[in-house]
């Protein structure tokens, strides 16, 4: 049964590691690697979540053509089948099966990925010059940035130069965009998604066009707690650790320089959809600004968060940037913090919206994500500046 379970992920896994292979094969070819890489990953993440939203409809066709349960396993998943199979009968012969099956599509994949890895690998490191480009040094002038600028744009250069960066924290703020497009487009369709008990809030039709700011505000806090940045931003450093911190700059510098360049990231994207639902929606001047400020204000949250995290759980022994975007406890930690936040403010407003008006909550979300923000910016600038110190590769 262990064996089974061992085997029973390898095709999906084959499969993913194909679909890499495939992405970064076309993303190698162009001048913009990591431009190509990122934007065909983000396509295909979209194309994912489309096809997991009809998926209801997929199964009800697979359920109607289907002539019995095994059958439709069997259409949906053919080693799953062979393993209800071998659970419920077990077979000497179908379990050798099984195992010549999976191993041999292993042995393939493997030979396949081998082949190109190499060349696929070379291509995506190569550097593409211009050589018709002259330079004339004489010409050159010189500026001297202010080190919180030179930071902040160090800090962007590196979050778009690591694809899997971009698109693992990146991706929620594609999503909002989406999100946007589509509540603005086809609103009537997306009320019974918010109104249902098992899929949505829970609230009334009446309720949500009455208090679409506060949908705003929804939107906002679930796209700037799912844009983790800052959680992987101090092990990313690495073996420069400790060459930034012999820098002549101070550590509380280097810091808000991390955050900041977050923030520069994350609010232009949520001011833009902003602003396209405001003149949707016609909300009010107050209501409106009360939202571009928590527009600032949360995403400041969960940086504060996602830095403070990780510089109490660092991880400068990684061979790959996925390891520590990924698969650290840093990264788990402030998601995860993220999210319960969310959670408990959802939970407060479904409770008290109809009985306090959307600018009471706007007003208060305001006054308490601002505190917030003061003790957590106090607490890196004190705490935080020792633990970068105590740092060591």
């Amino acid at each position: 049964c262990f064996i089974m379970l061992l085997l029973l992920p390898i095709i999906p896994i084959i499969l993913s590691c194909m679909v890499g292979m495939i992405i970064s094969s076309i993303s190698s070819r162009f001048k913009y690697k990591n431009i190509m890489q990122i934007v065909i990953s983000m396509i295909f993440l979209i194309g994912i979540l489309y096809f997991s939203y009809h998926m209801d409809g997929i199964s009800r066709y697979l359920v109607q053509y289907a002539t019995n349960m095994n059958d439709l396993i069997t259409k949906i998943y053919y080693p799953a089948f062979v393993f209800v199979k071998l659970v419920i009968k077990f077979s000497v012969l179908d379990l050798i099966i099984f195992i010549l099956v999976n191993v041999c599509l292993f042995m393939v994949s493997m030979f396949v990925l081998s082949r190109f890895y190499f060349r696929i690998n070379s291509r995506l490191k190569s550097v593409t010059t211009i050589h018709h480009k002259v330079i004339n040094i004489d010409n050159l002038n010189v500026k001297k940035n202010l080190q919180m600028v030179a930071l902040v744009k160090k800090e962007i250069s590196t979050f778009f130069k690591i694809p899997v960066f971009v698109i693992n924290a990146g991706f929620a703020l594609v999503l909002f965009i989406l999100g946007i497009i589509i509540i603005s487009l086809k609103f009537d369709s997306v009320i019974p998604l918010l109104s249902s008990e098992e899929t949505g809030l829970g609230l009334s039709k009446e309720m949500i066009v009455d208090n679409l700011s506060i949908l705003i505000f929804g939107l906002i806090s679930l796209t700037a707690f799912m844009t983790s940045i800052t959680n992987s931003v101090i092990s990313l450093e690495g073996g420069n650790i400790s060459i930034l911190k012999s820098l002549p700059i101070r550590i509380k510098t280097i810091l808000m320089s991390k955050v900041l360049a977050a923030l520069v990231i994350t609010t232009p994207v949520l001011l833009i959809g902003d602003f396209i639902l405001f003149i949707r929606f016609e909300i009010g001047i107050v209501e409106g600004l009360l939202l571009l400020i928590l527009s600032i204000l949360i995403p400041l949250v969960s940086h504060f968060i996602g830095i403070i995290v990780n510089l109490k759980y660092p991880k400068f022994d990684w061979e790959s940037s996925t390891e520590v975007v990924k698969q650290s406890t840093s990264s788990f930690i402030a998601v995860m913090i993220g999210m319960l936040l969310f959670i408990v403010s959802i939970v407060i407003i479904t409770n008290v919206i109809g009985d306090v008006s959307a600018f009471l909550i706007l007003l208060i979300a305001t006054f308490v994500y601002l505190v917030i923000d003061i003790i957590l910016y106090m607490y890196l600038m004190t705490k935080g500046v020792k633990n970068f110190n105590d740092l060591t590769v």
